[in-house]
């Protein structure tokens, strides 16, 4: 018996419907291209190498990432046998290599197409290390049920709340998701493929850059968005306050302080704007 695979984790700590009718029929795809993904790498790349260095420099690391990932061999030109398709030989594809980069195929478009009797439903999942955003369809009528696209999430996911509003554009399609991390990140449903969030609430601050603090301090165990105002949300902290943001500037409107413990649950009243129940 594999004891490792046994205790594997592999759950879903969140759940949201989406009214039906929002979703785009055909939603947005993401297409990447050479350069884009070239970009990408490097990027990854330094920052594995910038983990490394803090690590190393408080002491804690036995084996360096360049040891276990062998980054001084991902510039070579000679390709690794044990791994053909690893980063250098992406960052290296021909200028001619357009076939890796084309358009989905009518099938594949068909594929991503929204049914207008589609019902969404929106799941937090935790698969080992790997954190991510599951958009499911649920069709009734059809009795179907599966992963439609998902997101990649950069911390594990307590809550969600679906919302319609992104400052300078028509209402959408949107979630906000509340995590271990104290930064709310807030996705568009509307794309496929997608690698950030549409814009984040908060900020972490950073004494070299002169970046301030902003937002909760902890993670975000509660989000509730106002169907009144809806440039207004909500958040609960495992910091024991709520922060009300206005979604037009990104910055939090009005802090709540007076709980003695961890605010886990937000709900809106639906009629009155202005009352908040919190648990």
């Amino acid at each position: 018996m594999d004891l490792e695979s046994e205790s594997k984790i592999n759950f879903i700590p969140c759940i949201r419907w989406v009214k039906q009718g929002v979703a785009k029929t055909n939603p947005e795809k993401v297409q990447l291209t050479k350069e884009e993904l070239v970009q990408i790498i490097n990027e990854t790349k330094s920052k594995l190498q910038i983990a490394e260095s803090e690590e190393s420099t408080s002491g804690n690391a036995s084996t360096t990432v360049d040891d276990e990932f062998k980054l001084e061999h991902y510039d070579d030109e000679e390709e690794n046998d044990n791994n053909p398709l690893g980063v250098a030989s992406l960052a290296e594809l021909p200028t001619e290599a357009e076939e890796n980069f084309s358009d989905s195929d009518d099938s594949e478009k068909e594929d991503e197409r929204l049914k207008i009797d589609d019902n969404l439903i929106l799941a937090g999942r935790v698969d080992g290390d790997a954190s991510s955003l599951e958009i499911y369809v649920y069709n009734d009528s059809e009795g179907s049920l599966y992963v439609h696209h998902d997101f990649l999430l950069p911390s594990f996911p307590l809550c969600i709340e679906w919302l319609d509003h992104e400052p300078g554009h028509s209402p959408g399609n949107y979630c906000a998701i509340g995590s271990m991390d104290p930064i709310i990140d807030i996705w568009d449903l509307d794309i496929i493929n997608c690698l950030e969030p549409a814009y984040s609430l908060g900020k972490k601050a950073k004494k070299k850059k002169n970046i301030k603090h902003v937002g909760h301090h902890d993670a975000v165990l509660s989000l509730s968005w106002n169907h009144n105002f809806h440039h207004i949300l909500a958040s609960g902290s495992v910091d024991s306050t709520i922060i009300l943001w206005d979604l037009d500037r990104a910055e939090p409107s009005v802090t709540i302080k007076s709980f003695t413990d961890k605010v886990q649950c937000l709900d809106w009243h639906k009629l009155e704007a202005q009352a908040l129940l919190a648990g």
